[in-house]
């Protein structure tokens, strides 16, 4: 219950899970080509949630 009310929203919580998961997915198993796309999708993705968490 801690953790829930630590984050308020399911989107923060998947912004924490994402950031521990994401760079280890890119790091093991995703060409260089593709990393870089998605390393900008989820530079985008994380502002768009900073924004709207108004950090």
């Amino acid at each position: 219950m801690s953790l829930l009310i630590f984050c308020p929203s399911p989107l923060a919580l998947f912004l924490h899970f994402s950031i521990l998961i994401l760079p280890r997915l890119i790091i093991s198993c995703v060409p260089s080509f593709f990393s870089s796309i998605f390393i900008k999708l989820f530079i985008a993705f994380y502002g768009i949630i900073t924004y709207f968490l108004g950090l």
